[in-house]
């Protein structure tokens, strides 16, 4: 089975969460934070590329409809009929529009959802640093 990029991002989401909330393990940490931003650099990419479709099926969509439209303007039929016919020619593609949309819209919730989770492994690794500090160094003077 090969594993999409949301699959990867779910696999150490979870493997995140899978770590007690007391643990001192800020190497392990650290590593599944590089492997995120890694995936999640990787799936910008990809919702870069949907966005792209789904502009390029919007705009296929509205081109036909106008082309269609236009043709039946010019050959006698009312600005009314044109439309509702030129909207009906343009069913399929349309559909396609709203897949598209839907896998932008889908990735892109991934994306964001991952860069939360990446903010809070940020914030727990800077608390287990400032933690493992204050054991290191001490908090004050101690008298």
């Amino acid at each position: 089975m090969n594993e999409t990029l949301p699959d990867h991002i779910a696999d150490c989401i979870r493997e995140y969460y899978k770590f007690p909330s007391d643990t001192a393990d800020v190497d392990t940490l650290i590593n599944l934070r590089r492997k995120l931003a890694g995936l999640k650099f990787g799936l910008s990419v990809s919702v870069g590329v949907l966005y792209k479709q789904k502009n390029a099926t919007e705009h296929a969509r509205k081109a036909e409809f106008f082309r269609i439209r236009q043709r039946l303007i010019s050959e006698g039929a009312s600005a009314a009929k044109a439309e509702s016919e030129a909207q009906a020619d343009v069913v399929a593609l349309m559909d396609l529009e709203q897949q598209a949309d839907s896998e932008y819209r889908a990735a892109y919730l991934i994306l964001e959802s991952a860069g939360g989770v990446l903010d809070t492994m940020n914030q727990h690794i800077a608390n287990l640093r400032s933690e493992k500090r204050v054991e290191t160094f001490g908090q004050g003077s101690q008298g």
